[in-house]
């Protein structure tokens, strides 16, 4: 008994408090990418201030990414996050603010540019991506809010820099009973890190969420 309790214990996530809520901390080798994700405080901590901090950096001898996943579920109404100002963006680094159940239930926000350096920077997406449920533009690397304001049968998405709004009314809406949760997350497109890689971080200084419920 003492033996399983020790390795329940090693199995359970870790779990940190930010935006008044749990989120457990993803570890071990999983997609997206695939890439190896870290549960340390080298990886993704909470600060004094309340900032999340998620971090992609080498660690015992590889490319560490980070994701957290919140606890509870979500509900209708509004999602915004306050992002510190990021440094320049590599098109191998992939930031994903997002709802999701499964790969049927997903709807993101993504700063990413998928290996192409000319490439569109912000993406928004409604999953299974199909024509007409993806909106790329470019983002500034200023500090800005990210928002996604879910309704039935609506996803309203909106960036601050520069100002732009989204829309997206088709069937890739997700329910509430879909029982989505929330990840926020950063990695390697791929799983691929260049040469000239270098570690990133991304400061989370805020967010403004719906209130948790049980799933």
């Amino acid at each position: 008994m003492w033996l399983l309790a020790l390795t329940l214990a090693d199995t359970k996530p870790r779990t940190l408090w930010f935006a008044d809520r749990a989120w457990e901390v993803k570890r071990g080798h999983h997609g997206p990418g695939p890439n190896d994700f870290g549960d340390s405080e080298q990886s993704v901590w909470v600060d004094e201030a309340g900032a999340l901090h998620l971090r992609l950096a080498w660690i015992d001898g590889a490319w560490r990414s980070a994701e957290v996943r919140s606890v509870a579920c979500s509900r209708y109404g509004t999602h915004s996050f306050t992002l510190a100002p990021r440094p320049e963006q590599d098109p191998q680094v992939v930031f994903g603010l997002f709802l999701y159940a499964d790969d049927a239930h997903e709807v993101d926000m993504e700063l990413a540019q998928w290996g192409d350096p000319q490439g569109p920077s912000l993406w928004w997406t409604a999953q299974p991506m199909e024509e007409g449920s993806q909106r790329a533009l470019t983002a500034s690397q200023d500090a800005h809010t990210l928002e996604m304001r879910w309704r039935p049968r609506a996803m309203r998405f909106s960036t601050a820099a520069p100002p732009t709004t989204w829309t997206y009314k088709g069937p890739r809406v997700p329910a509430k009973r879909d029982d989505l949760h929330i990840h926020l997350n950063l990695w390697l497109y791929e799983g691929r890190a260049t040469d000239e890689m270098i570690e990133h971080e991304v400061i989370i200084q805020s967010a403004q969420l719906p209130r948790p419920r049980p799933c």
